[in-house]
């Protein structure tokens, strides 16, 4: 089925891959610029093709090219898109305000994000930045690959989740399968989703702030799908280096429309600290939900989808 589907879309065309990769290199670092030796660097992109696409990207206003530095950032082109972008999603807008007023509640770090076929893609921060959990700004793009994403993933459709599944490298294992499986049932039956602290999490964190590359990603990825990520289950008493906490906020079809991620979290809480942060969180997930016309999934409201 999955190759079937795949043999139908269309391919994607590398020239417009390319101008992606440079925008969203620029979105992702806002108060820098940097020359096309740099921009090549971090994106892979030849010297020529780059010049030729710089000059198209320059010429649109999407990106500015300094007159005497010869470097280039972000263009102002690119704002009303993003505020009409905002405007025709209230869901996103009430979550930023949320995250907002969670952080200077709880004094944690928050994110707001969402997905496409592809990527997780992080909308805003809130919240000073904290020296545990994950680094994250807006604009920046992460592979939705295993073991990333299961908060996007755990209501999906069985179709969706095994071409989820098929993006690991390498492919995973009848086992392993079985296991990221077990990871979405968790995620599901709670309501929110828990992730772990690690080496290869850091490293990969490294890797999206200096070079949004996919590539560069997913090389990270496969080292993050090799060690402990997601908790399916914890212990009461026991304490975890957590670095994120994840909560769903659902569209009118019942599919999650954005997460939001409480990415400031000290490390060593207790199982019931960690809970409690998460279940304040998802309730207030839920409530966004409601009131932005979501659905929510029956696994979340006793059998029965709501309004």
């Amino acid at each position: 089925m999955t190759s079937d589907r795949r043999s139908t879309e269309p391919r994607p065309a590398l020239s417009a891959e390319r101008a992606v990769a440079v925008i969203n290199l620029l979105v992702a670092h806002p108060t820098e610029r940097f020359p096309l030796s740099e921009i090549g660097r971090r994106t892979n992109i030849n010297p020529a093709s780059l010049h030729a696409l710089l000059a198209v990207l320059t010429r649109s206003g999407f990106v500015t090219r300094h007159p005497t530095s010869r470097t280039y950032g972000i263009g102002a082109a690119l704002i009303p898109i993003g505020d009409i972008a905002r405007q025709q999603s209230p869901v996103v807008q009430r979550a930023v305000e949320y995250a907002d007023e969670f952080s200077r509640k709880r004094g944690f770090e928050l994110a707001v994000s969402v997905q496409t076929d592809a990527n997780i893609i992080i909308i805003d921060t809130v919240g000073n930045a904290s020296p545990f959990g994950y680094s994250l700004h807006a604009g920046q793009v992460i592979p939705l690959a295993p073991p990333l994403g299961t908060i996007f993933l755990a209501w999906e459709s069985e179709e969706r989740v095994e071409r989820w599944l098929d993006l690991a490298q390498p492919a995973l294992s009848a086992t392993e399968r079985e296991d990221h499986l077990a990871l979405l049932d968790a995620v599901r039956a709670r309501g929110y989703g828990v992730a772990l602290e690690s080496p290869a999490r850091r490293a990969l964190g490294e890797v999206i702030r200096e070079r949004p590359n996919r590539g560069a990603a997913i090389e990270l990825v496969k080292d993050l799908a090799q060690s402990p990520y997601m908790l399916r289950s914890m212990e009461n008493g026991r304490r975890y280096d957590v670095s994120g906490v994840f909560a769903p906020v659902f569209n009118d079809a019942c599919r999650v429309e954005v997460a939001i991620t409480v990415i400031g979290l000290p490390s060593g809480l207790t199982a019931e600290e960690i809970s409690e942060v998460a279940e304040e969180v998802r309730g207030a997930a839920t409530v966004i939900t409601k009131q932005t016309g979501g659905r929510i999934p029956t696994t979340l409201n006793g059998g029965r989808d709501v309004a």
